[in-house]
């Protein structure tokens, strides 16, 4: 008879495996918002790194208690061992909210920080567990779409020109100007020509733009724009909601990878970048250990040189 281990590295037949195995896909099918492996326990984010450390080995134990029986029940015919690969829990993960799909086993440690990295990354949910008892914030998952890239670059663009050049493009047409001129080094990697309609790009970056509307119909003097108003970062809109506790880290992401293109081509080191009010924008509105993540990010678009669509 085939045997096969628990990830607590316990024997079990196939039989009665294909009995747990059962239970375990029917309550995930059933009530994939809240399944008898949920963890329970509050809200409040962990007081130190200590506390931390056991949620995650919590989470992590009662998630491969759960996936062992959703991996074999979707088909898999391998020994479930008790380290599995990064790989076949972010899979799994994946095929979550589909069901029906295998998943594949490698067997590789991995750091826990990677994993919430990979799920954070992959905006995948973490099944068992609420967003604030890993994250301390509740994340927005609506994803990313093509229109919002768009948005966002732009925004991103606006938002450091208006920061570094200050009066050179005082006005939101004087910054569209800007943007649409082709001899801009921004115009190619923004890819401007897709967009004939002006308004289209007025209205994403008068989202940013650091003059309060009630000021916009006066005129300004030098001295106040300089001053004032244009050392302001007016945050890109849908990535920190509601004061900051609801956070779409995808769009974080790719608003990071812009800032770092943008100012690659504005010439920074990867130094300045590093330690630039504009990613600390993002950095110092996440608490605990989530501005890591910031960091590594960063990291990465860097050694791309800044491409994102290549």
């Amino acid at each position: 008879m085939v045997k096969f281990k628990t990830p607590q590295g316990m024997e079990i037949s196939e039989d009665a495996l294909n009995e747990i195995a059962a239970l375990q896909f029917d309550v995930l099918k059933s009530s994939p918002s809240k399944t008898s492996f949920e963890l329970e326990c509050g809200e409040d984010f962990p007081k130190n790194f200590q506390e931390l450390e056991t949620r995650f080995f919590l989470y992590e134990e009662r998630l491969r208690e759960c996936l062992f029986g959703f991996a074999h029940k979707l088909g898999l015919k391998k020994t479930i061992k008790k380290v599995e690969s990064l790989d076949t829990i972010v899979d799994c993960l994946t095929e979550y909210e589909k069901i029906e799909n295998k998943v594949n086993v490698y067997n590789e440690q991995f750091n826990p920080l990677q994993l919430i990295n990979v799920i954070i990354e992959k905006n995948l949910p973490f099944m068992i567990c609420k967003d604030k008892y890993i994250l301390g914030i509740e994340r927005d998952r609506s994803g990313l779409s093509v229109p919002e890239q768009n948005r966002i670059s732009f925004q991103v663009a606006a938002q450091i020109l208006w920061a570094v050049k200050k009066n050179e493009h005082p006005t939101i047409e004087s910054m569209i100007d800007c943007l649409e001129d082709e001899q801009n080094p921004f115009y190619l990697p923004l890819k401007v020509d897709r967009f004939n309609n002006p308004r289209t790009i007025r209205n994403w970056i008068s989202e940013v733009f650091p003059i309060p509307k009630k000021e916009r119909k006066r005129r300004l003097s030098d001295e106040e724009a300089s001053n004032h108003y244009f050392d302001v970062l007016v945050p890109v809109p849908g990535i920190f909601m509601e004061g900051g506790s609801v956070v779409n880290f995808v769009k974080l992401k790719f608003g990071l990878e812009w800032t770092v293109q943008i100012l690659k081509i504005l010439k920074w080191s990867d130094e300045q970048i590093r330690s630039s009010n504009f990613v600390e924008q993002y950095r110092g509105s996440l608490t605990f250990y989530l501005p890591m993540y910031v960091d590594l990010w960063v990291d990465g678009a860097l050694r791309d040189n800044g491409r994102i669509f290549g």
